[in-house]
């Protein structure tokens, strides 16, 4: 019998995987100076985390919940609204619209730091979005970085 070799991905190159399967995804790796419970607590707390970090959400509201699965309401600085279904896991965490799609996730480093991976989707036109998308991930990455080094845990 032949066996085949296996491999193990942690949740950010299988973030990576994913991103790399979509159409036009921004994708963003970072390491943060900071342990994995935290940066998640932050980046994985919808509610409370997401407008901290995320420069268009104002609001952000899960309206039902399953196990891992979730439906989330997030509400622009304009006030409008977009629904998304969600599957949060540790570490884990894709949410998709009617006209976006987002991924998170985490993993610790071996020097106990965190790597973060992030990417962003337009689902459609995405090749016109790509430039925006890119600012808005870079602006999520500074704002982490910040939120870090301002409340060392």
């Amino acid at each position: 019998m032949t066996t085949y070799p296996t491999v193990e991905l942690d949740p950010v190159q299988r973030m990576c995987a994913l991103a790399a399967a979509l159409p036009h995804a921004v994708y963003r790796e970072a390491v943060f100076d900071a342990p994995l419970d935290r940066v998640w607590s932050l980046v994985g707390d919808l509610e409370q985390g997401a407008p901290q970090f995320e420069i268009g959400v104002r609001e952000a509201k899960i309206v039902s919940r399953s196990g891992d699965t979730l439906e989330l309401v997030a509400t622009n600085k304009l006030g409008m609204k977009t629904r998304f279904d969600v599957v949060l896991r540790p570490g884990w965490c894709i949410m998709k619209s009617r006209v976006t799609q987002i991924g998170m996730a985490v993993a610790e480093e071996p020097d106990g730091r965190t790597r973060f991976a992030h990417f962003e989707q337009a689902r459609v036109a995405g090749w016109f979005f790509r430039p925006i998308l890119r600012a808005n991930i870079a602006h999520d990455f500074w704002r982490i970085a910040e939120i870090m080094r301002a409340s060392p845990g």
